[in-house]
């Protein structure tokens, strides 16, 4: 334990760490997205408390260096409207450089990876009793996809997002 020279009874203990990643930027290739998973196992096999709280869709937005590139590159059409900037989330995926297949898939695994991860939070602070047997049902199923890696034709998720209010379906 770090006592950063406090004495015993003042050091930080119950530390919760929070940390999320990124896919979907122009150019990833599944093997990357691959890797990625495979870090995010390791990182939890090291540290069971740590809170992954989800994988969140590349969003360009201005004053990212990456927006810049990609926007000086044609790859993507900045927004001319706040209402069009409204739609861009790291939960929607609506990227260009993306077939509709990968931002399907992506759309999932962002939901489905908070369910394998975050799970404690969304427990603690969401989860009403009767919420309850839904929740089970989905945790399962999320937990069954992440260790299957399989994302793609998920048409629970999809009804969730619906649901819950994140996409139009």
């Amino acid at each position: 334990m770090i006592s950063w020279g406090w004495p015993e009874s003042v050091a930080i203990k119950n530390l919760r760490v929070h940390t999320s990643f990124m896919a979907g930027f122009p150019g990833e290739t599944e093997a990357e997205r691959r890797k990625t998973f495979v870090l995010m196992d390791q990182i939890k096999s090291i540290n069971p408390d740590i809170y992954i709280t989800t994988i969140c869709i590349y969003t360009p937005y201005p004053g990212n260096p990456l927006f810049n590139e990609i926007t000086s590159k044609g790859l993507f059409e900045q927004p001319k409207s706040l209402e069009e900037w409204s739609s861009l989330t790291f939960f929607n995926c609506s990227l260009p450089w993306l077939s509709a297949k990968e931002c399907s898939m992506l759309e999932n695994l962002a939901f489905i990876s908070r369910f394998v991860f975050w799970h404690r939070e969304i427990e603690e602070r969401y989860i009403k009793f009767y919420h309850w047997p839904a929740y089970i049902v989905y945790r399962l199923d999320a937990l069954l996809r992440w260790k299957f890696r399989f994302f793609s034709f998920a048409p629970e998720w999809r009804l969730f997002r619906k649901v819950v209010g994140y996409t139009e379906v």
